[in-house]
């Protein structure tokens, strides 16, 4: 046995007077003969006289608290039903006023939740304590006072899993209700649709192409200021547009379907505008009647030319040199226009002269019963003095497309595009003398100086040198070489240039943009440039313009339902709490400090049963109270909630039983 006369520390005694005269007045008989901390001699020391149990100031009090506090949650649902009240309303002063009450809802609705469902669960706690109540459903209520505390007894206590997740669920409620109170009502744009009409170039201008035979032999010559400048323009720009949707004029530019991810015949293919596009030119459609300002969405159709090159190869043949680039006595045509224009590269139909029929039309049906149409390309790699070539063989097939376009404020961009049928027979017949005009002026549409003055070819055209670069800034003369181009790339850069140049070769006087917002007016009718009999109008498309007017406001009904429920429970839980008070006979001791000194033999002053926590705590605030060693003169410690006399403080490295 270890001696009784072992040193220890003792915590610095209180002197009882600063309670009260009563407290200070020890008596023996109401202290175990075993507790040395209160001796000497007095009367039993107590605070009030015995009294029958009856409803305190305090009980009133915090009646009259709880009653304020359903007061807080029944405004919640008010503010709720304001809101939904406002849902697609436009935006108004009471609106803005709700919106500054629901701004400080994160921080109001945790603290009354709190203290509803607080007060909530000690009431039930008591009132289950003063009819009898497993100590760990007690544990559970008391001491479930916030979201982490309830998950910590249910982890520490384990059991009663129904009661203790109903509780973890209930207190999570809280941070839900604050953050649908947050996102209760939301402001967003009040849009007005409406209905219109726009305009755009039409598919079958397509065929009245300058180089069509029906304009005459000279016409592509005569019309040459017009339509050049265009395409030359579109070429030395297009770095600045590759990946525009609409070119420098504002027309929309329309992607080549081949070439998009994903695509199928008949079904419609979604732009993803946030990858690059491969448009099918570096011209667009025009458009017009477009509202200045909001979103209209229409569709519309039209027609390019879809390339894809076989073959790619270098060469130093005397013979295609000689015929294509010197004056050649052969008889074609092509080498004749080549040689006097100074050109450095020829493109050719890819099969032969055809004799014409009845009417001067090519007999299609000897030469060819296919919408695909073969062409070669011979480019000059050097000088005149050496046969130096670039061979390309290519094939060309229309493609009629309609696109879904979308613009907002007048910015324009394809969304949405699937293929349609192609009029075959018509179209062939009418376009492919055009296309054979277009091939022999294509070269000659880009001359450089030095060709245009002298004959001479000193470098490769501006197109050669985009179709070997594209989307750059061209930079110093030289020659280009496109055999050794990918024909992946040679088709991309091939379709693109022709079919800007073929784009510029018709209607090129609605291409400079800024046309007229009134969609009935005779600028849009009759744009064959006189071919009265067979009058073209500009094509017309129902489109939907939604504008903004304003702002409006919008309920989010998923969080007003969440607050709803939220706030249904807190009134129910707020007036149950209030009806358990007034059942409840026993005083409120539960979770009070001051509980501790009952019946405690090491805090042993007298003290009335039926007055609750609070009213103790308020007798006895003055006492000093520690948790410590009350048996420091035995060999194993006990540690109690004592007054501080003879108490030793807790060492680590002694025993306590």
């Amino acid at each position: 046995m270890a001696s009784h006369h072992q040193s220890f520390e003792l915590v610095e005694p209180l002197d009882h007077s600063e309670i009260s005269e009563d407290i200070a007045t020890n008596h023996p008989g109401n202290v175990p003969h075993s507790n040395p901390l209160l001796s000497g001699p007095g009367k039993p020391p107590s605070i009030h006289e015995p009294k029958r149990l009856r409803r305190t100031q305090c009980l009133y009090f915090s009646l009259f608290g709880q009653i304020l506090l359903t007061i807080f949650p029944l405004l919640f649902l008010s503010l709720t039903a304001v809101a939904i009240s406002l849902d697609n309303k436009s935006a108004s002063g009471t609106g803005s006023t709700i919106q500054q009450v629901i701004a400080l809802s994160p921080t109001v609705f945790p603290i009354i939740f709190a203290a509803i469902v607080g007060r909530f669960f000690r009431s039930l706690g008591l009132y289950w304590a003063e009819r009898g109540v497993k100590l760990g459903t007690l544990e559970r209520l008391i001491g479930s006072q916030t979201l982490f505390s309830a998950i910590e007894r249910q982890v520490l206590l384990r059991g009663q899993y129904l009661l203790g997740i109903s509780i973890i669920i209930i207190w999570a409620l809280s941070p839900l209700g604050g953050q649908s109170a947050l996102r209760l009502l939301a402001v967003s744009p009040e849009i007005l649709s409406t209905n219109t009409t726009i305009r755009y170039l039409p598919i079958d201008q397509a065929l009245n192409t300058v180089m069509s035979p029906d304009f005459g032999a000279s016409n592509p010559v005569r019309s040459w200021p017009k339509w050049a400048p265009i395409f030359m323009t579109a070429v030395t720009t297009s770095y600045q547009y590759q990946n525009s949707s609409q070119d420098m004029f504002g027309n929309v530019r329309i992607p080549s379907l081949d070439s998009l991810p994903s695509t199928t015949n008949d079904s419609w293919t979604v732009i993803n505008h946030s990858e690059s596009i491969p448009y099918s030119s570096l011209l667009g459609i025009p458009v017009g009647g477009l509202p200045a300002n909001g979103t209209t969405s229409f569709n519309l159709t039209s027609r390019y030319f879809g390339i894809q090159c076989k073959s790619s190869k270098h060469t130093s043949s005397i013979a295609i040199y000689d015929n294509l680039f010197r004056n050649s006595s052969s008889g074609e045509p092509t080498g004749s226009w080549a040689y006097k224009s100074g050109a450095s590269f020829v493109v050719q139909l890819g099969f032969p002269i055809a004799v014409l029929t009845k009417g001067g039309r090519f007999n299609f049906s000897e030469i060819y019963n296919e919408t695909t149409i073969p062409f070669n390309m011979t480019s000059m790699n050097g000088h005149d003095s050496t046969p130096d070539l670039s061979l390309i063989d290519c094939s060309m097939e229309p493609q009629d497309v309609e696109s879904s376009v979308q613009c907002e404020d007048r910015l324009c961009k394809v969304t949405a595009m699937k293929r349609l049928p192609l009029g075959f027979d018509s179209w062939r017949i009418a376009s492919i003398l055009a296309i054979q005009r277009s091939f022999t002026y294509f070269p000659l549409s880009v001359l450089t100086a030095p060709s245009s003055m002298y004959g001479a070819r000193a470098s490769s055209s501006i197109l050669e040198m985009w179709i070997e670069y594209p989307y750059t800034i061209l930079g110093s003369p030289g020659f280009a070489n496109l055999s050794v181009v990918s024909l992946p790339m040679l088709s991309r850069s091939i379709e693109t240039l022709f079919n800007t140049y073929w784009q510029s070769t018709y209607g090129y006087k609605y291409l400079h943009g800024n046309l007229h917002a009134d969609v009935t007016d005779s600028f849009y009718d009759n744009i064959t440039e006189g071919r009265l009999d067979q009058p073209v109008d500009f094509s017309t498309s129902q489109a939907l313009a939604t504008r903004v007017i304003g702002e409006k406001y919008q309920c989010n009904m998923t969080f007003a339902t969440i607050l709803i429920v939220i706030s249904g429970l807190l009134v129910f839980a707020s007036l149950a709490t209030i009806a358990l008070m007034h059942a409840t006979r026993a005083p409120d001791i539960l979770g009070y400090m001051s509980s501790f000194t009952r019946d405690n033999p090491y805090a042993a002053f007298k003290q009335a049963s039926h007055m609750d926590g609070l009213e103790t705590a308020r007798e006895l605030r003055e006492m000093r109270i520690t948790v410590g060693d009350v048996n420091p003169r035995e060999e194993i410690g006990h540690i109690a909630f004592a007054a501080t006399v003879e108490v030793q403080r807790l060492k680590e490295n002694r025993l306590y039983d």
